[in-house]
């Protein structure tokens, strides 16, 4: 979602059994420099059609190619990441295996 030229925040979602999952959200953590070219880069990716059930009026869809890392104190009973702050946003360059949450916490 964008706000004036600045990211306002970015949804998550992360690799379920057979789709991405929407696990929250994450509006903290980034420069306003960082948070510009954030903005720049997701616009090039944009979309129509969301990667994950989710309908929100004002949120511009992208397609998920980037990886982000963020911090948390805990899940919520229902799977959702509650005031998440962004740690780093990158390509994915890895095994993205190494990012499946729910196996990690079992």
């Amino acid at each position: 979602m964008f706000s004036g030229v600045n990211l306002k925040a970015i949804k998550l979602d992360e690799p379920g059994q057979n789709e991405l999952v929407h696990v929250g959200g994450c509006g903290t953590g980034w420069s306003s420099d960082l948070s510009r070219e954030l903005r720049t880069l997701l616009e090039g990716m944009a979309t129509k059609a969301p990667a994950v059930s989710l309908k929100r009026k004002d949120a511009v869809f992208v397609e998920p190619v980037l990886i982000a890392e963020v911090e948390y104190r805990a899940w919520t009973d229902d799977g959702k990441l509650p005031h998440a702050s962004s740690k780093e946003i990158r390509e994915r360059v890895d095994d993205p295996t190494a990012f499946d949450i729910q196996s990690a916490l079992a």
